[in-house]
């Protein structure tokens, strides 16, 4: 069995997420499971099943969340991890090879996340983490967030690009709205990342969207090169980026330029 196919076995970075058939059991007694691998509506069925199955736990920077996959059913919610782990569980057992998206995104100021810039992580008050997954269909990986019930790349343009997320921050009753991803990475088998897919969403995507020759805009293609090629993550990035906010928000404003043409 190809390790992206294994419902058993879930690596997020350091995060193992192991456990038996009766676990992957009970997640498809909870969820469901598709008919048709190979059908894209069923993978939005599922997908939308994970959304509404589960909620975002209150919780700082992922303290307290259910480290397996039974404690996460149990307690029907956790964080992004929780819903990509259900989700890539009911997919693998329903004959859709999956694999984990690790991302960065760029958000509203929030001095909630303040305390996690001054650890070595690239979160801080306007940098957020998140995990989703590809599922394959024939030869194509099509990105698929459980949280966030996104399922194909015309819905996940529209909504992390075109539009960007408000959701609840850190399971909190305080809302934030994350902008726009600023690093996309795509993990292994050992739960690491083994290739940069950020250029792929967020520049080779939006021009096949619209199609006739056209190009993203130079300023937005710069900055995406940037943080996927040049910025350093390492360390305390959360706070690092604070000074890269003029090339951000000239980001944003070359989004308001081409948001139209992602939207379905």
């Amino acid at each position: 069995m190809d390790w992206w196919s294994d419902p058993c076995l879930v690596v997020n970075r350091g995060m193992r997420f192991e456990h038996g058939p009766e676990d992957v059991r009970a997640a498809t007694e909870l969820i469901g499971s598709g008919a048709s691998p190979g059908d894209l509506t069923a993978v939005q069925s599922l997908t939308t099943a994970v959304q509404r199955s589960l909620k975002i736990l209150p919780t700082a920077f992922g303290l307290g969340m259910p480290t397996t996959l039974s404690e996460i059913l149990g307690r029907r919610g956790g964080n992004c991890v929780s819903f990509a782990v259900v989700a890539t569980v009911v997919l693998r057992a329903s004959g859709f090879p999956t694999r984990l998206i690790s991302e960065t995104v760029y958000t509203n100021v929030s001095l909630l996340r303040g305390f996690g810039g001054l650890a070595r992580t690239p979160i801080g008050p306007l940098t957020n983490g998140h995990v989703w997954l590809e599922v394959r269909l024939g030869q194509d990986w099509i990105p698929v967030d459980a949280e966030l019930g996104l399922t194909g790349t015309t819905t996940w343009l529209a909504r992390r690009l075109a539009s960007g997320v408000t959701l609840p921050a850190l399971g909190l009753p305080v809302r934030e709205h994350w902008k726009f991803p600023l690093r996309i990475l795509r993990l292994g088998r050992d739960g690491q990342p083994f290739e940069d897919a950020t250029a792929e969403y967020l520049i080779d995507a939006p021009a096949k969207k619209r199609g006739d020759g056209w190009r993203t805009p130079e300023v937005w293609s710069d900055g995406v090169e940037y943080f996927s090629r040049n910025f350093r993550w390492e360390g305390r990035s959360g706070l690092r980026i604070l000074a890269q906010l003029p090339r951000l928000r000239r980001m944003s404003s070359a989004i308001e330029q081409f948001s139209p043409y992602l939207t379905p």
